[in-house]
């Protein structure tokens, strides 16, 4: 049986402190004093080596206690520069040291400069317990340092005369000044004699994250003691208290991410959480570059994260940087609607929710049909009552996806419309069952593929021609005015795949069939003639279209057209045979005679009845809306 693992006590785990304390010393000095780092960047840096970490107030006392001071007090330098200025008219050289570490002449010489009138109201200063000195003799060595000769006793007991010294002693250290001050109710203030005096020993104390020069904002800086002034409000309090908080959360997360790397590969899953972790807490203390960094970093290990691609394009949106943080919408609704299906209703909802928030920050006003998009597949979502409701509302919400592209491409979004259909195009055969909704798909594509034309990019263009014929093909649903239509983009499609050697030739020849497959079942439907006169007449479409007559055109195509596998079903058994027969028929006609002439008569046909986008002479400008 194995033993449990024994309890550290609390006298041990302080003695673990302090040996960690100690380890890190020498590098602590470095970056403090030597490099002249920040008590923030010193934590930071720390923490990112070794994932050492400790309060606030922890550092503070430590870096008191091994005397790492930065800032020397008034007091202490004008006892240096009188003894300085001494030691000179005797003729010596003084080297000061200060907490352990040399004052430098420069130094000395700045303070001087900047504070004639303070040296000359203190021509003999008293002896400063941290201040040592030497004098080096001319073989280089010294002679003992001062402190050895003046200053051996203790210093005498201060007298707690001024809230500074209550709050140095103070044993239950509060966590700033301010909060003591506030909190203070049966105390009486004993004035202090010298406001210069209170300033000094503010200064000695380093706040948290401040620098050196950022000690003006402490009150009592003026011509009034500190206690006069206003004490800080409640909302003040609370507010400093959380940035406190979310600053020291950064660090938590930091050491973890050391420790989680040390362990797990940089993609691992851990890592990648506590790194989403790390930049939504550097986000909310005001470091959005650094949180951005760290988003793009986890995309590029795992660019299928919604919650991530959302995230990024809310950092973005809150910088002003509209046309990345829309990008990211998209690419994060393109994910949504295509993983629709792999998530419960509570996670979709929540993705939903983060989707929304950020479409509302990047999404110009006066862009009403997204506006109208957006408010549509709302309403579709609410539909939604259990996780079992999720299969049958992937399809409308692809449609919906599609009228977003749409709407992309109306107002100058060429890109995230591409996005929009492309992938949305890709995984329909997944969400769209049993092949549903053919003709949405069909119009799908033949948009698709009217903005990859205005693009030059003729042969994909021409392959989602294809696969919208093909679409409509097994919707049965469609009229003449679609094939007039599909005909007049393919007309202008023609002379560029013309340039294209032989796979644009092949596709050019699969289309032209189709078309004439779809020409003549649309003729030849059993109840399709009186449904299509009627629509003709109401269309007020020009007179010209009616040299399209089904007897030339069925003639034509009952020689060209290859077996057609049709989704509508037959109204009774003999007409399947017939229409079996019938296929066999042209099957061995087209084995028999070239298809290339009759299909060019076919195509001649219909190229003298139909108008282009001017892409080339014979076609004039035709809208991409005609139809839909």
């Amino acid at each position: 049986m194995a033993s449990k693992p024994s309890i550290m006590s609390q006298h041990e785990k302080n003695a673990l402190k302090r040996a960690e304390w100690e380890n890190l010393r020498p590098e602590i000095r470095r970056l403090y004093i030597e490099e002249n780092r920040s008590l923030k960047e010193t934590r930071a840096e720390i923490y990112t080596m070794s994932g050492f970490q400790a309060s606030t107030r922890s550092w503070q006392d430590k870096l008191s206690e091994w005397s790492f001071k930065k800032n020397i007090a008034d007091r202490a330098m004008q006892f240096v520069v009188s003894k300085e200025e001494e030691c000179a008219r005797q003729g010596k050289d003084t080297v000061f040291r200060y907490g352990g570490f040399e004052i430098t002449d420069q130094k000395i010489q700045n303070y001087k400069s900047r504070n004639p009138q303070a040296v000359a109201s203190h021509p003999n200063p008293a002896t400063h317990p941290e201040i040592t000195y030497s004098t080096p003799n001319a073989s280089g060595s010294s002679s003992p340092p001062e402190e050895n000769r003046t200053y051996k006793t203790n210093p005498p007991q201060i007298l707690l005369l001024t809230p500074i010294d209550e709050w140095l002693f103070d044993e239950h250290r509060p966590w700033s000044l301010y909060d003591f001050c506030a909190n203070r109710t049966n105390h009486v203030d004993k004035p202090a004699t010298n406001d210069n005096i209170i300033f000094e020993d503010v200064k000695e104390i380093e706040m948290p994250f401040k620098e050196r020069n950022d000690l003006a904002e402490l009150c009592g800086v003026g011509k009034q003691p500190f206690w006069i002034s206003n004490p800080v409000t409640e909302t003040e309090a609370q507010d400093r208290a959380f940035e406190d908080a979310a600053m020291m959360e950064v660090f938590a997360l930091q050491g973890k991410l050391v420790k989680c790397l040390s362990r797990y590969e940089e993609h691992s899953p851990q890592a990648l959480d506590i790194r989403f972790l790390l930049a939504k807490a550097l986000n909310g203390i005001g470091a959005e570059n650094e949180a951005e960094s760290h988003c793009r970093r986890i995309l590029d290990k795992d660019d299928q994260n919604l919650s991530v691609q959302t995230y990024l394009g809310m950092i973005l949106a809150q910088n002003d940087r509209l046309e990345e943080s829309t990008k990211w919408l998209f690419i994060a609704l393109t994910g949504f609607l295509i993983s629709f299906g792999t998530y419960t209703l509570e996670e979709n909802r929540w993705l939903f929710d983060m989707i929304y928030d950020l479409f509302k920050i990047s999404i110009q006003r006066d862009w009403v049909p997204l506006t109208d998009c957006m408010t549509e597949m709302m309403a579709t979502l609410r539909k939604l009552k259990s996780d079992s409701d999720i299969p049958q509302i992937c399809p409308q919400l692809f449609i919906h996806g599609f009228s977003f592209a749409q709407k992309c491409n109306l107002i100058g979004l060429n890109n995230s419309a591409k996005l929009l259909y492309e992938y949305l195009l890709e995984h329909s055969c997944t969400h769209f069952v049993n092949n549903s909704h053919p003709f949405e798909k069909a119009i799908a594509h033949q948009r698709y593929g009217l903005l990859l034309r205005k693009e030059s990019n003729w042969t994909s263009s021409a392959q989602q021609l294809l696969l919208a014929c093909r679409s409509a093909m097994k919707s049965g649903s469609y009229d003449r005015r679609l094939v007039v239509l599909l005909a007049r983009i393919f007309n202008d499609l023609r002379p560029h795949l013309a340039a294209v050697p032989n796979e644009a030739d092949t596709l050019a020849k699969n289309i032209e069939l189709m078309l004439a497959r779809m020409w003549y079942q649309n003729h030849t439907s059993k109840h399709g003639r009186i449904a299509q006169l009627e629509r003709y007449f109401e269309s007020g479409l020009p007179i010209h279209f009616a040299t399209f007559e089904p007897s030339a055109i069925s003639h034509q195509v009952a020689h060209l057209t290859l077996p057609l596998r049709t989704t509508e079903t037959s109204r009774d058994e003999g007409e399947q045979a017939s229409t079996a027969g019938s296929i066999r028929t042209m099957t061995r006609s087209l084995r028999k005679s070239p298809i290339k002439s009759e299909a060019k008569s076919l195509s001649t046909s219909l190229s003298e009845n139909t108008s282009g986008d001017g892409s080339h002479p014979s076609g004039t400008t035709m809208s991409d809306d005609i139809l839909f």
